[in-house]
């Protein structure tokens, strides 16, 4: 159960990933121009919190096998506003693009206009922020983005992890899995990245079954840094341009 668990994890957030046209990997184009606003559209996540712990083991051949185990810990849905806000506020700290207001994007008639985008299998599960929509198609982010003025649209999809692997003293960590992909007016993928960086804050491991609400801080601050992460990638990759 543990396993499929795990698999069903994954490929929600890879199929995400592919509904917004690219797969679970990093992409880059060209035509990315610094300083373009963006307008961020959807911010989805899988619906449990979960332990995970990595297993590296020596496969056929000396290979690496990498294998993964946890528990589901709890309901995502009442973390997932601290986690986004948090994304927000690294989105929104400028840098290499400029992210239109998350009021002025949700309360437009092009936001109100747009449908939510059908599921399927690997997508039924995720949950969505408060005041977005479930949408990943580039199109219609595109149009979104052209209804707020904006150069292109963002889409975030989440799994939210905690974890005591790689964390000084065998404490918790948060380890938000964060997934962020812009289109162009055109709806055409431009950028598309993700990390699962290790929160600052960290809690007591006596026992691995932590109470959701002791877990909201670390979340939302390994969202926030993996966010930031993503974006000073960014960064570099534009500067390597000139």
């Amino acid at each position: 159960m543990q396993g499929t668990s795990t698999l069903r994890a994954a490929a929600a957030l890879a199929a995400a990933a592919t509904l917004a046209g690219c797969g679970l990997g990093t992409r880059f184009s060209p035509s990315f121009r610094r300083g373009m606003p963006l307008a961020l559209v959807t911010v989805t996540a899988a619906p449990k919190i979960r332990y995970t712990e990595k297993h590296v083991r020596t496969g056929f051949g000396g290979a690496p096998d990498i294998t993964g185990s946890g528990f589901e810990a709890g309901d995502a849905r009442p973390v997932l506003a601290s986690a986004k806000a948090a994304v927000v506020r690294a989105l929104a700290r400028g840098g290499p693009f400029r992210l239109v207001p998350e009021q002025t994007v949700l309360s437009s008639p092009a936001y109100a206009s747009a449908p939510a985008q059908p599921r399927n299998a690997w997508t039924s599960d995720l949950i969505v922020a408060r005041g977005y929509k479930y949408t990943y198609d580039g199109a219609q982010a595109a149009r979104i983005a052209r209804g707020v003025g904006a150069a292109g649209a963002l889409m975030v999809n989440l799994e939210l992890q905690y974890t005591t692997q790689g964390v000084p003293g065998g404490r918790i960590a948060g380890k938000v899995v964060v997934v962020v992909t812009a289109v162009d007016r055109s709806g055409q993928t431009v950028w598309t990245d993700w990390t699962g960086e290790l929160s600052q804050r960290t809690l007591d491991s006596t026992t691995l079954r932590v109470p959701t609400a002791a877990l909201e801080p670390l979340l939302a601050d390994s969202a926030e840094r993996g966010t930031s992460a993503l974006i000073a990638h960014l960064d570099e990759r534009l500067r390597g341009m000139r």
